[in-house]
């Protein structure tokens, strides 16, 4: 029983961290931890925000440098919920590994957050500020949506 409630907390954790991360500038994505595609971020905001050439190809310069980053992000996030999910709830290291998944799992979310962070400031470098007061408006929207529509 006790590696029961071990196991549904890690996976509880690793969804939390993962859809806390996820939810990037928006966009489809494939699975949590993920930032969606690069290229709908510069599609989405050239899009909605009515941005010049100028604009969006300085915001396709920094979605392009941050893509590897993000990627690299996507991929171990991806091996770390797999990892927990081929755990063997038998094996007498079971919780050892599992809390070191965990911590694993702690890191890739706070190295998101960051790369999160660094984005929207790099992103918000290109924008206007009207640009930006409209795009804060849309963020803040869609997280009341979010929290209003689980």
């Amino acid at each position: 029983m006790k590696h029961y409630w071990t196991g549904l907390a890690a996976l509880s954790l690793v969804a939390m961290s993962g859809s806390g991360f996820a939810e990037g500038f928006g966009g489809p994505r494939d699975m949590p931890g993920d930032f969606g595609n690069p290229e709908w971020i510069v599609e989405h905001l050239s899009r909605r925000l009515d941005l010049d050439d100028t604009q969006q190809k300085a915001l396709q310069n920094v979605v392009d440098a941050a893509a590897p980053e993000m990627n690299e992000l996507r991929d171990k996030a991806r091996q770390n919920r797999e990892a927990i999910r081929n755990l063997d709830v038998a094996d007498p290291d079971y919780d050892a590994k599992l809390a070191d998944l965990a911590r694993q799992n702690g890191e890739l979310a706070t190295s998101a957050t960051l790369l999160h962070g660094r984005l929207r400031a790099e992103i918000a470098a290109v924008l206007t500020p009207e640009h930006q007061k409209s795009l804060a408006e849309d963020m803040k929207h869609e997280g009341k949506r979010r929290h209003d529509h689980p």
